[in-house]
């Protein structure tokens, strides 16, 4: 199976130009729609790969998970586990204050989506520096970040 930017004929890198994506996706929905195919078969895949096409689109239009996309496909793919292990405990001790403080939920989102952001610019510069520890550091720091963010609610 190809993957995203193979899918989307886009060159692999962490940062995409939003009108090439936005292009590309629409190009491909209207070449894969259902519409096209007069089998029940190709109809059933070509839903399959606007599927595809819709995942491939959310990655590339969410700078969190282009990152961590892209990590994955150059080798930075981490476990639960080794997540838990490179996680700073400083990471852990602010996410422990913060939820346990009296502040609202809007308060701890943005909060959460500005510590975000400043981990995926460092995320950026470690890349380029091709700094091998600190990229696992901060896509742990992400992922962690990420999901405690999706629990907020």
């Amino acid at each position: 199976m190809k993957n995203y930017f193979e899918l989307f004929e886009i060159d692999l890198n962490y940062r995409v130009d939003g009108s090439i994506v936005e292009d590309k996706y629409i190009n491909l929905q209207k070449h894969y729609h259902p519409d096209n195919f007069t089998e029940v078969n190709d109809q059933l895949k070509a839903m399959e790969m606007i599927m595809l096409i819709n995942q491939a689109y959310e990655v590339f239009t969410n700078a969190d998970k282009l990152l961590e996309y892209y990590l994955n496909i150059k080798g930075f793919k981490l476990a639960e586990d080794e997540i838990k292990h490179l996680l700073p405990k400083s990471d852990l001790l602010y996410m422990f204050e913060l939820k346990n403080s009296a502040r609202s939920k809007d308060y701890i989102r943005k909060e959460l989506k500005e510590r975000r952001k400043c981990i995926r610019l460092s995320l950026i510069r470690f890349i380029e520096e091709n700094s091998y520890r600190d990229i696992k550091v901060n896509l742990a720091r992400l992922i962690f970040f990420n999901n405690s963010l999706q629990n907020i609610g």
